[in-house]
């Protein structure tokens, strides 16, 4: 399908999801709870369609890497010894003469120069993205603007459009609701978009306690509020209620 070879890279976008077929993503403020990162990980990671991609989704809850991030992160740009992550760059869309171009761009803000520590789950994603990468037979060098050694690509070994990891993911869920049966326990999984995994790996470091400047930081965003506008919608009374727990275990 159309849906398929888009994800491969064998076609740059799919002329298909302007006909509404994806149905809506869930609202920018929505973020998935810890036992749907799993269901969702869990589906991808098992799948013989979509496990390819189980690096992709799984960096992106860890590090919040806006999806242009991702696609131009190159091996340069990592540093297993010391654990961490240079964003320096993205990959854009747009369209020429109906067709869609790829281009290397700074990242959206001045904020999004930024070097990002890697988790335990982060850091082995990556170990493992790179040993599969050696495992592979390569058809070509995905290359742009002077540019090599992507981290991820796709399985033709071709840059990702930003836009995939969105469409790929409406897939994903469709697959994932359409064969959990009707005596599942649980609610059909949400549609989502891939800013909602970025979303949600900011609502996972506030809910672990992190400073709200250091998640500004690794989030890149240039201004405080928006950091601050999800801790708004984060923040219930069970949130202020743990806080004040560390807060006594500190004191005691």
């Amino acid at each position: 399908t159309l849906e398929i070879v888009e994800s491969d890279g064998i076609i740059r976008s799919n002329p298909a999801v302007k006909l509404g077929k994806f149905g809506k993503p869930a609202g920018e403020k929505i973020a998935l709870t810890q036992e749907q990162q799993k269901i969702l990980l869990d589906y991808i990671k098992n799948s013989k369609t979509y496990s390819y991609y189980y690096p992709v989704y799984a960096f992106m809850l860890e590090t919040g890497l806006r999806c242009g991030e991702l696609a131009g992160l190159t091996w340069n740009d990592v540093n297993l010894k010391d654990r961490t992550v240079k964003v320096c760059r993205q990959i854009r869309s747009y369209p020429v003469n109906g067709e869609t171009v790829l281009d290397i761009a700074p990242p959206k803000t001045s904020a999004g120069n930024r070097t990002i520590p890697l988790t335990n789950a982060a850091y082995t994603v990556l170990l493992e993205q790179k040993k599969n990468l050696m495992k592979r037979p390569h058809k070509k060098v995905a290359e742009l603007n002077g540019y090599s050694g992507f981290v991820f690509t796709t399985k033709n070994d071709g840059l990702f459009c930003p836009s995939v990891f969105t469409s790929t993911l409406y897939r994903i869920v469709r697959s994932i609701n359409e064969n959990s049966g009707s005596d599942t326990d649980h609610e059909p999984f949400p549609m989502i978009s891939a800013h909602v995994l970025r979303h949600t790996a900011c609502t996972n470091m506030l809910r672990d306690g992190v400073n709200i400047k250091v998640i500004q930081y690794v989030m890149g965003h240039s201004n405080i509020s928006m950091t601050m506008d999800i801790y708004s919608h984060v923040t219930g009374l069970n949130e202020v209620k743990k806080a004040f727990e560390r807060r006594e275990t500190n004191i005691s």
